[in-house]
C-alpha cells in the first residue's frame, strides 16, 4: 500500500472522530457501535422486538447504534400499542432497560412496564415506593462450596443444573 494513500486514510479517520458526538470510527461498518456483546467489545448494532404474546407474532422491532438499552424501553411498546389499536398494553424487558424516565413515558403512554430495578440488592426507587418486593431475590441466598449448592432463607437448597445440548 502507498505511503501517501495510507496517511490520507488515517488523517480522513482522525477527521472524522474530531465531528461533534463522534468518538469511534468503524473501518468495517461506518454506522456500528463498539458494545459489548458476549462479554467481549465488538462493533454491533442493539435490537429489541416486541412480541404480541398471545399470537406469538412480532408486532415491532427497532435497530439502532446506541449501546445502552436504558434509553429503550418506550419505543417497541408504543408502536406494539399503536400496531394493535390497544388503550393499555403491558411490557416486559430485562434489567438493562430499567430507567425512571423511560418507565415514566410508558405509564404516561398506557403502557404498564415490567422491568426490575438494576438495584444489586432492590432498594433504591422500587423500595421508596412501595412496591413489593420479592421474596428470593439473589441477595437471599448463600453459596454452599461443599454441597455445590446455593441455599435459600427457608434451607432448600437449589443445585446447579444444566442441559447438555449435545444429548438433545
Amino acid at each position: 500500500m502507498n505511503i501517501m494513500r495510507c496517511k490520507k486514510e488515517y488523517v480522513e479517520l482522525l477527521r472524522k472522530l474530531k465531528e461533534p458526538k463522534q468518538n469511534e470510527v468503524s473501518l468495517t461498518d461506518p454506522e456500528s457501535r463498539l458494545m459489548k456483546n458476549r462479554g467481549r467489545i465488538e462493533p454491533c448494532y442493539n435490537s429489541h422486538v416486541a412480541v404480541d404474546d398471545k399470537n406469538h407474532l412480532i408486532v415491532d422491532y427497532n435497530v439502532t447504534n446506541a449501546p445502552a438499552d436504558n434509553c429503550q424501553l418506550s419505543l417497541s411498546p408504543r408502536a406494539q400499542k399503536r400496531r394493535l389499536e390497544q388503550k393499555r398494553i403491558d411490557a416486559s424487558a430485562d434489567k438493562g432497560f430499567f430507567s425512571a424516565k423511560e418507565i415514566e413515558k410508558c405509564v404516561d403512554n398506557g403502557i404498564m412496564p415490567y422491568v426490575p430495578e438494576q438495584s444489586r440488592y432492590g432498594g433504591g426507587l422500587v423500595k421508596k415506593t412501595g412496591i413489593p418486593m420479592r421474596e428470593f431475590s439473589s441477595d437471599k441466598f448463600v453459596y454452599d462450596k461443599s454441597a455445590d449448592a446455593h441455599v435459600c432463607s427457608a434451607g432448600k437448597r437449589l443445585a446447579f443444573a444444566y442441559l447438555d445440548h449435545e444429548t438433545v
